[in-house]
This record gives structure tokens, sequence and C-alpha cells, in this order.
């Protein structure tokens, strides 16, 4: 092969180079390498193809050479990037599945609250309480008029987790309006359980792991979120088994203040964000998650791959038999042949950039479906209105009958099965959208952190709904009652009103006196939390803590089973 060639011009144009690159090779030149290696071999002659031979012919040299010609065509497909696609279908599953779904922990109360502390342990509030405190004992600085920090303990930490729940169903602009006395804004539910400025200086020393110096090496944030998203994990195994078949949608991707739902991670959020992958089974339940990292400059700060992430997501579940649907952001041909290795199926739409070489399909007629697979891997694509790729290694693609709007049609199994697996996965953006706790002027592991819960309540509904078939709760509904079980107000909640004499009546009895022998006198539970500071004598000895009650009216109105749902 001639690599320099000599010109009369001098100069250093006088070199002028033609080194041939592997991709410019033409078959001939490969063989030529291949026969000068191999000159030992039994095999006189190499055989090639119609379009690679010069005079057409091919003469046998046994057995042992054709698989040297095999072998050497398999090379040179691979050098080219070119998948070799056949029409054969693909065989049965030789991997089926081992484990059926299961709860692997019984909740300690058969309750809304009791599968919400599957994943809120004392553990977690253990964690926050900790470093929460170590923060705050140390923040104190002259030049902000802060009051001094008071211990938070656990019991306090689950109030405050109540009252961000409860933000969520209650929209107001700013957030010290949720303690405003105003008649069109009175809400007295935060202001009796926590006053303004508590709240505010629990979340402004809210923290999840120990601080790092300034002058650490790794100035990577990550290890702010990472304990939490951890423990998080953790509980997600040792809680549920997930089904056969798990879902990936396309990330949540934290930009321009809030935490979104990016449907094009591509774009300027997804640069300069953090994404949080979270892997799902058919019933919309988290198996695991993972978080990634950009830089400012929207390079990665570890350099991952989106089949990485996949991977690295479906490490704990291989060889087991499962089914992955994903969206077509991760899709490919390559990580489909990488999850068949590691006994995963998977199903999921493909873009036409991502399409690879030497699959050549003509246009279609409506409603024609053609399949071709490679390495286990089958390519289907499908002409509806317009043509749609498809990626699948689940056996026997074929076109089912479907309903829509009354009618019969016609549609490929793996597209229907896709679109079914991924519809509890995407009803759970329209559900946080409904019910959104993450303030704009939040810190960015502030509002993940967030988030996690509120995929805590998430996870724990659809537990709750999955073991309660019979039993009917909406989402709001079932927050709600986790809300009230964190505020601790079922006692207020379920007070008995007075039956008669043969039960125990409420009947208002003054406090007992002091050492002077004077009554003491407590402020009214009822004008408190209307926004009222009144001190009575008087208080119910029958109702649980013994509130304090004006003798008129508030006496009557506490008792009075209207006012108290």
């Amino acid at each position: 092969m001639e690599e320099f060639r000599h010109n009369d011009a001098a100069g250093p144009s006088s070199l002028e180079k033609k080194r041939k690159t592997v991709d410019d090779m033409i078959p001939q030149d490969l063989l030529e390498i291949y026969q000068d290696i191999q000159s030992d071999s039994d095999c006189e002659q190499i055989v090639l193809s119609e379009s690679e031979s010069d005079s057409g012919e091919s003469e046998d040299a046994g057995s042992s050479c054709e698989t040297d010609v095999e072998a050497e065509r398999e090379d040179l497909s691979l050098l080219n990037g070119v998948q070799s696609w056949t029409d054969e279908p693909l065989p049965k599953k030789t991997v089926e599945l081992r484990d059926k779904p299961a709860l692997l922990v019984r909740p300690g109360r058969d309750e809304p609250v009791g599968y919400f502390e599957l994943y809120a342990d004392p553990e977690f509030y253990q964690t926050i309480v900790t470093n929460t405190n170590e923060f705050g004992a140390g923040s104190k600085d002259e030049t902000e008029k802060l009051p001094e920090w008071k211990e938070l303990t656990e019991q306090e930490m689950r109030v405050f987790v109540g009252l961000v729940l409860h933000m969520g169903h209650i929209q107001i602009p700013h957030l010290a309006d949720y303690w405003n006395k105003d008649p069109l804004l009175n809400m007295s539910c935060f202001s009796s359980h926590m006053s303004r400025s508590r709240f505010l200086m629990i979340l402004k020393c809210l923290r999840f792991a120990p601080e790092k110096p300034h002058n650490s090496a790794d100035g990577s944030q990550m290890f702010r979120f990472t304990p939490l998203l951890n423990h998080f994990n953790r509980r997600l195994k040792a809680v549920y088994l997930p089904s056969r078949d798990l879902t990936l949608d396309v990330p949540i991707t934290l930009h321009k203040g809030r935490v979104v739902l990016s449907h094009d991670p591509r774009g300027k959020g997804g640069r300069h964000g953090i994404r949080l992958y979270t892997l799902t089974d058919s019933y919309g339940l988290a198996v695991k998650c993972s978080v990634y990292d950009r830089d400012e400059d929207g390079a990665p700060k570890t350099k991952t791959s989106v089949d990485d992430v996949v991977l690295e997501l479906v490490a704990e579940r291989q060889h087991l038999g499962h089914s992955l649907y994903l969206g077509e952001y991760y899709t490919s041909h390559s990580l489909a042949v990488r999850l068949k290795d590691v006994g995963i199926y998977c199903t999921g739409p493909l873009r036409s950039d991502r399409l690879p070489r030497g699959f050549a399909v003509q246009n279609l007629k409506q409603g024609q479906l053609v399949c071709k697979q490679a390495q286990g891997v089958s390519l289907c694509k499908w002409k509806d209105r317009r043509h749609i790729l498809y990626l699948t290694s689940e056996p026997d693609e074929r076109l089912i009958d479907i309903r829509s709007k009354g009618k019969v049609k016609k549609r490929p199994r793996g597209l229907v099965d896709h679109d079914r697996k991924l519809i509890n996965a995407r009803r759970e953006d329209d559900i946080f959208d409904c019910y959104p706790c993450e303030r704009t002027q939040l810190r960015w592991y502030k509002k993940f952190a967030i988030h996690v819960i509120q995929m805590m309540v998430l996870n724990a509904y659809r537990l709750y709904t999955v073991q309660h078939p019979d039993h009917r709760t909406t989402f709001l509904e079932f927050r709600l009652s986790v809300v009230r079980r964190l505020l601790s107000l079922e006692k207020a909640l379920a007070t008995p009103r007075c039956l008669g004499l043969g039960t125990a009546c409420h009947l208002p009895t003054k406090h007992p006196a002091n050492d002077r022998g004077k009554a003491l006198r407590k402020r009214c539970k009822l004008c408190y939390s209307l926004g009222k500071r009144k001190d009575t004598t008087y208080c119910c000895p029958q109702c649980p803590d013994t509130p304090a009650l004006c003798l008129q009216p508030c006496f009557a109105r506490f008792h009075h089973s209207d006012l108290l749902t």
C-alpha cells in the first residue's frame, strides 16, 4: 500500500500523504492483508461474494475455508457498521419470571399512614433531624437577625413534613401567607401546629447530609442529596418485589427554578440541569431511582451514557425474566442487545436518527407491518398515518385487534403493550402537577428532597390500592389521611358528642388552682385556631389533651360534629 507520493515542487507540500483509514479500505485490500497473515492456513483461496469478486466465480475450498470466509464477512460487517438483518422470527423466551410481585414488609398500621411509613421510617426522620440540628447549631451569623436554634425533634419533623405536603393542596403565592390572619387567607391549620418563624428556620437549615468544607477537592454538590436517595432505594428494595413488566419513561429534569418533566431532555434545561431517572413496574410503583448531574457547560460530571444509566437501574433485576418498556429517549438497537444478554426483554419506539445501518425497508402501505431481526432483536416498521419504528426482543410480534372509538383496528402487539404499561408512569406527571409542593425560591437539593417525599406518598398510595382493590380511595383522600396522621388531627376530629346519660358526657370544668388558690388560665383552643388570643379558666377533661375552651360559645361549637369534620 502506497503511503507517500513524491512531487517535483519543493516545500512542505512536496510530500502528499494518502493514508487510508479502515472505513476507506475496499474489501480486496482487507483480503490481501488477511492472506498475508493467514499464509499458514490450509485454505488456498478465499471466496468473495458476487458484489466483491471481479470474476464472479467461486471454488469449494473445504469446510475450514468456508468458516474463515464467514468470520471475515462478519468482521467486514462490523467494520462498516452494517447489521445482518433477516426475516426469521425470534425464538421463544428462554428466561421466565422467577418471582411473583409481593409485599415483603407488612405495614405497622393497615391505613394510609402505615404504608407511607414503610418508606418514611424512623431512620428517614433521624437522618434529617441529625444533619439539620448539626447545621442549625453552627449556622448562627451575627449579621443576620435570626433566633437561636432550637433542637429539632423527630415529632416536630413529622409535623414539618405534614405541613409541606398540605401546602400542595392549598396553592398560595407566598409561603408566609399560609400564616396570614387575614379573613380571606386565614388557615389555622398551619399556625396551630407550628409558628411561621419556626417553619422558615427549619426550612433554612434543612440538611440531609453533613456539610463539606468549602475548599474540598470534590466540587460536586450531589452529596447533599445522595443519602436521602440511597435511603429511598433501600426501602424500595426491601418493601416490594416488582412485577414482570418494568417501565422507564423520560427523566425528571430540574431547570428554570422548577422541577418539571422534560419531554425533550436535550433542550436547555437538560444541558444545565440534574436528571432523576425512575424505574417503575406496571402498577406505577417505583423500583429504583438514579440521579445524573451535569456541569454548567453542559458536559456530564460523570461520563455516563444513556445505555449505562438503564443498565445501572436494572442491575439487580437481571436474568429474572423481566420485560422492560422504554421511552424513545432510551431506545436503541445496541441497548436492546445488551439487555437481551442479561436476560431482560425490552420494547420501545425508535427514533429515525437511531436507525441501524443495513435496515432498508421501502415505504409501506397503511396497516402494513415489516419485522426484521438481528442479534436477537426485532426492528419493526409499521405504517398507520405515518411510518412508526420500534424495537422489541419479545417473540411473536404481529398485528392484533384492538377496539378504539367503537371500531376494531389492527395494531402491532408491541406498541399496544408499550402504551398500556407506560400509562401509569406518565400519569405521575399529572398527579404531581395537581399537588405541587416545591417552591421556586428553594435550593435545588431541597426541591429534590420534597419531590422524593412526594414519590414516597405516591408509592404508598399505589401499594395501598394494590393491597385493597375493593376499597376505592382517591389520591387526594389518601394524602389528606396521611397529613392528618402526621399532624395528629385524628384525636380532635374523632371527639364524640354527648349522646345521653348512658354515655360519658362532655361537661366544662375549671382548671385546678395554683399554689395561691387561683384557677389557672389557658388560651382557648378554638379561639386560637381562628387567630384570636383569649384565655379561659374552663376546659373539657373528657377530651384528649384536656383542651381549654371558653364557656360561651366555644365549648358547644367545639363539640359540634359538623365543625369537627
